[in-house]
């Protein structure tokens, strides 16, 4: 049998390149703005939460993304793509903060009701069509008693709008949240 050293050359580059990912952190950080959102989603890409309000003086939040891993996080086998955690929760703290003050929700950065924010897991299924994401939070509220998931999952052209998107997506469900919203609007059980 005849060895073909090009064949085993190409074999091993290829295997080198499928693993390594490459990091759509910074591509999602540059998509993830309420600006970039709106025009994408529109008028309706941020609730206002004043309105059937019946709060005289509303609740400020102070929002912190808690994150103890470290490293990449790889969403997706081909093409390899992930992102960092660390890039990845400082896009969120960001955001988060930005989407409360688009559904006119009071924010600062200490000293308000404490929401605790944990980017739970994060996917992507990819493949010769658009790029489905896929994030779940884990957001707590210790003064509400209040811990709970959303998931935001979103298709689109790119896998790191697909990111953005289903990140935005899942910090509108915890501003639809019945319980969330009592407490932001001030109104009882």
């Amino acid at each position: 049998m005849k060895q073909r050293p090009t064949s085993y050359f190409l074999i091993a580059i290829a295997g080198s390149l499928a693993s390594c990912a490459t990091n759509m952190s910074p591509q999602t950080d540059e998509l993830l703005n309420t600006t970039f959102i709106k025009q994408q989603f529109g008028p309706s890409a941020y609730p206002d939460i004043t309105f059937g309000s019946r709060c005289s003086t509303p609740p400020k939040l102070s929002v912190v993304v808690e994150e103890d891993r470290k490293g990449p996080r790889s969403l997706s086998g081909f093409p390899p793509v992930g992102v960092t955690f660390e890039e990845i929760s400082a896009s969120m703290q960001r955001y988060f903060v930005d989407a409360l003050k688009q559904s006119k929700v009071e924010t600062m950065p200490t000293g308000g009701t404490l929401v605790r924010v944990r980017v739970q897991d994060m996917s992507m299924t990819t493949g010769w069509g658009p790029a489905a994401g896929s994030t779940t939070l884990a957001i707590d509220v210790p003064a509400w008693d209040h811990t709970a998931t959303y998931m935001g999952e979103e298709v689109s052209g790119t896998i790191p709008r697909g990111i953005a998107y289903s990140m935005h997506m899942a910090v509108l469900k915890f501003l639809a949240d019945p319980q969330v919203l009592r407490r932001l609007q001030c109104r009882e059980k």
